[in-house]
């Protein structure tokens, strides 16, 4: 939360929250220092705490969005990027049974769906869905991984990527992106292909294209995605 507050922005990532915090849960049970019920309280309030927070945002931006959400993403489930099995554990259930108990959609809560996963986990995921507040959003392990090697991720990198606001993947500590791709205006930037790379309604020229060529000079669709 505090860099969060610190910042003032969006998509500050929780990361694997189930995964960094297993070796401590798992410590204070062993001890007695927990319940699992005294530990499921504690990740409600949290994030309740955390569905506290706002930003001030524009009414347009308010409207769009049907509320204030910060798009602060929580990952569970998905491989240890050790081993490369399962890592699903009894903190997974635990943020499930949170979320499914506060109904709250910030955190966003991403659940990663592999085929390892067990039938128990695909379950519950599957049943705090069917509640109807849009969480757990589900990431295949199947296409993110093999994508994130595809732009040079480390493979053990790749199996331990997180959500970092609303589908950006990313590893942990290592890269903090926004994307921002809903706010992309692609239809702007064919546009301004089409016009050698200058806007026609202000008339600023951001982007030339490579070959400079008139619109009616391209031969082909591939041609004019090329420049």
């Amino acid at each position: 939360m505090i860099p969060r507050k610190e910042d003032n922005g969006s998509g500050v990532s929780l990361g694997r929250f189930d995964q960094f915090l297993w070796p401590y849960y798992k410590n204070d049970v062993e001890k007695g220092n927990i319940t699992r019920e005294e530990a499921l309280e504690l990740v409600e309030c949290f994030f309740v705490k955390i569905y506290e927070q706002n930003r001030i945002r524009s009414w347009g931006s308010t409207d769009f969005f049907r509320g204030a959400p910060q798009f602060q993403n929580l990952t569970i489930g998905g491989i240890d990027p050790d081993t490369g099995g399962d890592a699903t554990n009894e903190l997974t259930y635990i943020v499930l049974d949170a979320l499914a108990g506060t109904r709250v959609e910030n955190p966003s809560v991403t659940a990663r769906w592999h085929k390892k996963a067990s039938m128990e986990y695909k379950r519950k995921v599957a049943e705090t869905a069917r509640i109807g507040i849009g969480f757990p959003a589900v990431f295949n392990d199947s296409v993110y991984i093999p994508a994130l090697l595809n732009r040079g991720y480390q493979q053990r990198d790749a199996f331990n990527y997180c959500i970092i606001g609303c589908v950006e993947p990313g590893a942990p500590g290592l890269r903090g992106g926004r994307t921002g791709g809903c706010w992309f205006n692609m239809g702007k930037v064919l546009e301004m292909t089409l016009h050698g790379g200058e806007d026609p309604r202000t008339g600023i020229k951001l982007h030339p294209n490579k070959s400079g060529k008139d619109l009616s000079t391209y031969s082909s669709y591939d041609e004019l995605w090329g420049d």
